[in-house]
């Protein structure tokens, strides 16, 4: 029987598209074609599907292409690094919000190669909202997961560096950028750096998120990732800080974006510690309880 549920399933494969194939009869070289896709596809409003690739294109720089369900694929921007247009490199997944364009970011590019936050719309003109800086300033670099739209209409999202650690930031859709914290805070409970994967928003204004380094006082001291709370206007807030493979909350580096339950429990796994250092899947309730 289990065989036989293995050849079923196998049958149901069907490849859609090949990168580095040619894209269309009139392109006969590989140039404006990405490579590596490895962030996920959205499928937006139109029916059709929308995805990055981190490397590839005239420029090396990754690409934006749409498929439809038919499996035809078209390259919409190809990224020039700090080019004269679509500056940016390595874009990250994209996301649709409610006036029907696509936002994203990209991890690094720009004027100091810090990376970039983007708006492009369904035909595929792009428009560059914000140059990240150094990550050496407040507002820090290296943007890592998709945004998010606040129920205020802004965008939210994270970059993973700056000279304390990484920052969260909101962005209006025509450009006002801000950072959202003190970077480095330390909260009562401890501290975080390095956020990563997507915020989310579990309810208007109060955000929730993970970090790959970051400790609390129960750790003894040890930098292995942490889940936070961050409601606008006020303190960061740790609910959990991980003790790699033992302790109170084992686990080390945490990079998923978090699920919430009906009950408003997060769910999240971390990629490293527990009981063999092979990471684990955890549940942290609102109150930091795991």
């Amino acid at each position: 029987m289990f065989l036989t549920s293995l050849s079923c399933r196998a049958q149901v494969y069907e490849k859609f598209f090949s990168f580095g194939e040619a894209q269309a009869a009139q392109d006969t070289s590989d140039r404006n074609i990405g490579r590596n896709p490895q962030s996920g596809m959205i499928l937006a409003n139109d029916g059709n599907f929308y995805g990055t690739t981190a490397s590839g294109g005239e420029y090396g720089s990754g690409t934006i292409f749409r498929m439809t369900p038919a499996g035809e694929l078209t390259t919409l921007v190809v990224f020039t690094g700090n080019g004269a247009i679509n500056k940016g490199r390595f874009p990250n997944r994209l996301m649709q919000a409610s006036d029907g364009n696509l936002y994203g970011t990209t991890r690094t590019g720009g004027s100091v190669d810090s990376g970039t936050i983007f708006r492009v719309t369904m035909s595929g003109v792009l428009r560059t909202l914000r140059e990240l800086q150094k990550e050496t300033t407040a507002e820090g670099a290296i943007p890592n997961g998709a945004l998010i739209e606040g129920a205020d209409g802004k965008l939210y999202g994270t970059t993973t560096v700056s000279y304390g650690g990484g920052n969260l930031f909101a962005i209006t859709k025509t450009g006002r950028f801000s950072h959202l914290i003190p970077t480095g805070v330390i909260p009562a409970t401890g501290s975080f750096g390095n956020p990563v994967g997507a915020l989310l928003e579990a309810s208007p204004g109060v955000f929730y998120g993970t970090s790959s380094t970051g400790r609390q006082a129960f750790t003894g001291g040890s930098a292995l990732g942490t889940v936070f709370r961050y409601t606008l206007g006020s303190q960061m807030e740790i609910l959990a800080g991980f003790t790699g493979t033992g302790g109170q909350t084992p686990g080390a580096t945490p990079q998923s974006t978090l699920t919430k339950d009906e009950n408003g429990n997060l769910y999240g796994m971390a990629r490293a510690g527990g009981a063999s250092d092979y990471g684990t899947i955890f549940r942290v309730s609102p109150s930091g309880q795991t």
